[in-house]
């Protein structure tokens, strides 16, 4: 096979200590779309979030951002990355050539990606991973700092009382106070602020369980976890089971008041095209729920609807479910994505 002329990368990520980093080679005809995909493939992430590549002190040389980015504000020079190849960018500067590569911009994954040489390590148009050290972080963990606070033991989770609980419980997610940016007040609440803090530790609002091998999972936000007959059951939990099926498209999860159980878990669903809101299809989908999860903790009704109230963002709002189901008003709805 003949060779085609390739670039030698380097990426790592910021803030993160010991270093994770990889190296591989990519042709040099490769657009920044192909090289997202390297980045994602190499590293370990699962592509499930907003990306952009950056380069350049003060103005911006280069802003490329994927298509289906449209919310994003786009810079003066803005480019698709399914239009701009690495050889584009290089032209004639001199290397090693570095940019940056922003993954998920809530938790905020900052790589540094060096284009140190050229190189002829690979055939055809193929990334070919040639070295690296260490796995990436979990996703949705918090970014840099939370994945780094909970190497340090300045991430925990706790009890109602606040006491630590063994691994594969669900607790109440905590920080050590101090970190960078740390807010120091609610405007006008002082004692709201006091009220977030427990035995040294700062209570997030967040649900988690810890498994054997350190991982911190999410379960919810506190004040949306499910009481159902003794069960503290985390609507993100069902939700992300009823995805699993094929015929589901969204879910959100909310607790029902129930006079025995205290709440009974509701799901509302919408499904994909190709498939009937049938009662067949609602019990075939709560039969999958109760294999995945337990009869327990699966829904005991699901509702379909046609789409489900989201942020602007794409956030599910369940506050805004379980006020539609009890007839309560619905507050605030400045962040509702327009339907």
């Amino acid at each position: 096979m003949s060779t085609t002329p390739r670039f030698l990368l380097r990426v790592f990520l910021y803030q993160i200590e010991p270093e994770i980093w990889r190296r591989f080679s990519i042709p040099a005809t490769a657009t920044f779309k192909q090289l997202h995909n390297a980045v994602q493939q190499t590293m370990g992430w699962q592509d499930k979030h907003w990306h952009e590549f950056r380069h350049g002190k003060g103005k911006r040389l280069l802003d490329v951002i994927g298509p289906d980015h449209e919310e994003i504000e786009k810079g003066e020079n803005f480019q698709e990355e399914n239009k701009v190849t690495l050889q584009d960018f290089v032209g004639r500067r001199h290397f090693p050539l570095r940019f940056l590569y922003r993954y998920d911009f809530k938790d905020e994954w900052v790589h540094e990606i060096v284009i140190e040489d050229r190189t002829e390590d690979g055939e055809d148009d193929l990334p070919v991973l040639l070295e690296g050290e260490r796995a990436c972080p979990p996703e949705d963990c918090g970014g840099a700092f939370g994945y780094m606070a909970a190497l340090k033991g300045d991430l925990m989770w706790l009890d109602d009382d606040y006491d630590p609980v063994p691994p594969g419980t669900d607790g109440n997610l905590v920080v050590r106070p101090g970190w960078p940016s740390m807010f120091h007040a609610y405007w006008n609440n002082t004692e709201m602020y006091n009220s977030r803090f427990r035995k040294g530790w700062y209570l997030t609002g967040d649900r988690a369980r810890v498994d054997d091998d350190g991982y911190f999972w999410f379960v919810g936000r506190a004040d949306d976890v499910i009481n159902t007959a003794g069960h503290l059951v985390g609507p993100f939990e069902v939700e992300s089971a009823l995805i699993e099926h094929e015929a589901v498209a969204e879910a959100g999860v909310i607790g029902k008041p129930d006079p025995i159980a205290m709440e009974v878990v509701k799901a509302f669903v919408s499904i994909k095209d190709g498939y009937e809101a049938t009662t067949q299809l609602r019990n075939e989908i709560m039969r999958f729920a109760r294999k995945k999860l337990s009869a327990a903790v699966a829904p005991r009704e699901i509702e379909f609807v046609d789409s489900l109230p989201k942020t602007r963002s794409g956030k599910i709002m369940r506050r805004l479910l379980k006020a539609r189901e009890l007839g309560l008003p619905e507050g605030d709805t400045s962040t509702l994505e327009e339907e």
